[in-house]
């Protein structure tokens, strides 16, 4: 297959698009980790929303509360910003455990529920 050069890189594009749905009147929410690519994510969504006029940029954040060290301290920094409205949920939820048949589910810093639910 033969390549189309567009002359504009990756991250023109990405803000265009997403400047595109903010001015198409749709409502963005971004979904945060405290990863690199939902962080990358997160910081394009504010260039556009920035240019479109859209400030806050809506972040959700799931917590099951096993994130890796640092990723709280990141996360919280987040929800400092002006530009972020930060939802954070904590998800009192099982977690599959495909390593154990017995035990399929286990739930994270809930001393109300055994490990395996």
């Amino acid at each position: 297959m033969r390549k189309h050069l567009l002359g504009a890189n990756v991250f023109d594009m990405a803000v265009s698009r997403i400047r595109e749905l903010y001015a198409e009147g749709n409502r963005l929410v971004v979904s945060f980790s405290g990863g690199k690519d939902s962080s990358v994510l997160m910081e394009l969504t504010v260039l556009a929303a920035r240019a479109e006029g859209k400030l806050p940029v809506e972040v959700a954040l799931r917590d099951e509360e096993v994130m890796v060290p640092g990723t709280y301290e990141y996360a919280a920094r987040v929800a400092k910003r002006p530009e972020i409205d930060l939802k954070w949920f904590w998800g009192f939820q099982p977690s599959p455990n495909i390593l154990d048949r017995e035990c399929p589910f286990w739930w994270s810093y809930d001393p109300s529920m055994s490990p395996c639910g």
